[in-house]
């Protein structure tokens, strides 16, 4: 409807055109109307002009609409009603395109945040690289790994291990990869797997670095812990009856001794003699029942150094 609008107005001004330039050729064939002519020619210019400027308003308004297209401009609103061409729903079309162009670019730097912030807080080191050996860091993960370290080039792997560059480059997309490397001063065990990842731009691949030195630490140090427990359990299953078998024959020697004591027929040199081999006996057997009682209390403390409690947390005040 605005379109076939358009065309009536233009076509009406074109018309109005064409009818003075047959009356000022009229005019002008005709001797005496010189001041007609005049003012037949000013009006023919004014039409041409008219035109001229009708067009050029709707073209401009599709210029900056282009224009905002290309530049991403959404803050461009099209108010074609005041160029007087009839062109109102167009200009609305263009503002409801711009409106649609925004929400899709909003949702997708949206979805792009969204992404880069998974990717921030993945656990594994993600890099890659393209294929002139530029290297890009993704995540926080690699960062730590590196530390310090700038690394934006392939070659700059080189300083963790001479060799470290030249199996980043072999490995194949699919493939996993062990790799010892050293970063500043600490030895870090890496499982590498690739990705090819293929835009419509350039063909790069992706590196995810797993750090398996803490896990094998953390395993290494469980089998310990695993390892002393057992131990404590079975020195505990044989201390244990010592101890009590010890502490059961100093009871009984010390009744012996009592009741040698008492004999009226033994003499005074057999009672001497036998007092002291008792002596003796119970001096081993405290011995031995002492020994017991003090690795068992050894034992005792380092299961429970082995099992430390919970922290009791509490506010302190450090205020002076």
């Amino acid at each position: 409807m605005d379109f076939k609008r358009f065309s009536l107005l233009i076509a009406t001004r074109t018309i109005l055109a064409m009818l003075t330039l047959i009356f000022l050729t009229q005019a002008m064939m005709s001797d005496g109307y010189h001041a007609t002519v005049m003012l037949l020619i000013a009006v023919l210019l004014i039409q041409f002009f008219e035109i001229i400027r009708f067009i050029s308003k709707t073209n401009a308004e599709l210029v900056r609409f282009f224009e905002a297209v290309r530049h991403a401009d959404f803050s461009q609103r099209f108010e074609l009603k005041s160029v007087g061409s009839g062109f109102d729903e167009l200009g609305s079309t263009f503002t409801d395109i711009l409106k649609r162009i925004q929400n899709v670019r909003s949702n997708q730097e949206a979805e792009l945040r969204h992404i880069k912030a998974i990717i921030e807080h993945v656990p594994v080191p993600l890099l890659s690289i393209d294929h002139n050996g530029k290297i890009t860091l993704w995540n926080n993960s690699v960062r730590r790994l590196f530390g310090t370290n700038v690394v934006t080039h392939i070659d700059d792997m080189a300083k963790f291990n001479e060799n470290f560059p030249k199996k980043l480059q072999s490995i194949l997309a699919g493939e996993r990869t062990l790799v010892h490397i050293t970063i500043d001063d600490m030895e870090h065990k890496l499982i590498i797997s690739a990705t090819e990842i293929t835009t419509a731009t350039q063909q790069e691949t992706l590196l995810s670095m797993q750090d398996i030195q803490s896990e094998l630490a953390r395993a290494q140090l469980q089998a310990w812990q695993d390892l002393v427990s057992v131990l404590t359990h079975e020195i505990m299953n044989s201390i244990t009856p010592v101890a009590s078998l010890a502490k059961t024959a100093v009871d009984l020697v010390q009744d012996v001794q009592e009741k040698t004591q008492t004999l009226p027929a033994i003499t005074e040199e057999t009672k001497e003699e036998l007092s002291e081999e008792l002596d003796d006996v119970l001096g081993a057997v405290k011995t031995v029942a002492r020994r017991s009682d003090g690795l068992m209390q050894f034992v005792t403390s380092y299961r429970r150094l082995t099992r430390l409690p919970s922290p009791n947390k509490k506010t302190t005040s450090v205020a002076t």
